[in-house]
């Protein structure tokens, strides 16, 4: 503390017998109020030129342009490629930034509580919305924008609880909202493809799908233990053989599930499935002629499978219902 105290007093001399300009102004500024408050507001310390929370400020880059209004602690921005920050800076961080005089970039405030992404706004590359760097971040708006793809990570271990997708998705990558603190998705119906792991481990609590065709790689809400519904009625989910089905651990260990809607036209329950899922009572599945191995061990209240008892079924090995209160059902269904 004692040398950053020198060298503000150094920088302060420095202008003192130099004109100000606008830039040194706010962060001084910034400084001051910051300190007199007893805040910083993000992992960003005063003297690595953040701004702070209480100045209002814009700028532009190669990038996007962006501008942060501290009376609703909103940060917008706008461009067709948002391009997280190379390796030896911010890594991955939004390119938030200006140019000074002397080719130094200069960094708007990251402890904002809103971000929303303007309607140029295409693409992102290697930047991750995450908790080091907005550790204040509620609410991400990316609805206005021409975003198709939510890639790798873009939102792990993201704060915000409120994230609004855009209409016109079809992506969404591996581990793109995992661990994050989202409260509740409602998967746009242009989604044709959902990667592992999507939402693994989140603070997802309820999911809507929306009318969509989409493959759905392994796990995507596997440990969501907050999660209690999910409604798939109008989703037709496959694998990499178009088969409908419920994926390969989609619910695995999701333990407060209890209300889940599938789509009449489920043909396979993948394995682990509903592995853990040890609040859920009730599963329909009318269609299914396939239910793979340790689909619905572990879950401890499960008293009710409803299926078409005519329909021939085959029965994946090691404890499928091991610890559920359905294996008595077994043998209603037959085996082919």
């Amino acid at each position: 503390m004692k040398k950053f105290l020198s060298v503000l007093l150094s920088i302060i001399m420095v202008l003192s017998v130099c004109p100000l300009t606008a830039l040194a102004e706010e962060v001084v500024a910034a400084y001051e109020s910051n300190t007199a408050e007893g805040e910083t507001g993000s992992a960003i310390e005063p003297d690595q030129t953040d701004l702070g929370i209480n100045v209002s400020a814009s700028g532009s880059n190669d990038y996007c342009t962006w501008s942060y209004d501290s009376e609703t602690k909103t940060m917008t921005i706008n461009g067709k490629l948002i391009k997280g920050m190379p390796d030896g800076e911010y890594p991955n961080a939004l390119p938030t930034y200006t140019v000074d005089e002397s080719g130094n970039k200069v960094f708007a405030y990251f402890g904002f509580e809103n971000l929303i992404f303007g309607s140029d706004v295409r693409e992102f590359e290697t930047a991750y919305i995450n908790e080091s760097y907005y550790p204040n971040l509620k609410f991400v708006s990316l609805e206005n924008t021409k975003v198709t793809v939510i890639g790798e990570k873009l939102f792990e271990c993201c704060n915000a609880s409120e994230i609004k997708l855009p209409e016109n998705l079809e992506d969404i990558g591996d581990d793109a909202f995992r661990s994050s603190y989202i409260d509740n998705i409602v998967i746009p119906s242009k989604v044709t493809h959902i990667g592992a792991s999507a939402f693994a481990e989140s603070a997802v609590a309820t999911v809507s799908f929306g009318n969509i065709h989409a493959t759905v790689d392994d796990y995507v809400f596997k440990n969501c233990t907050h999660l209690t519904s999910v409604d798939m009625q109008n989703a037709v989910l496959t694998s990499d053989n178009d088969t409908p089905m419920v994926p390969r651990g989609i619910f695995m260990g999701c333990t407060m599930l209890t209300d889940v809607k599938l789509k009449d036209n489920i043909k396979t329950v993948g394995s682990s499935a509903f592995s853990g899922c040890s609040s859920l009572e009730s599963v329909s599945i009318p269609n299914a002629d396939v239910i793979q191995l340790n689909a619905f061990t572990d879950c401890t209240k499960l008293s009710n499978l409803n299926r078409n008892p005519d329909k021939a079924i085959t029965i994946g090995q090691f404890g499928i219902f091991r610890k559920s209160t359905t294996f008595k059902l077994v043998k209603k269904f037959g085996r082919n």
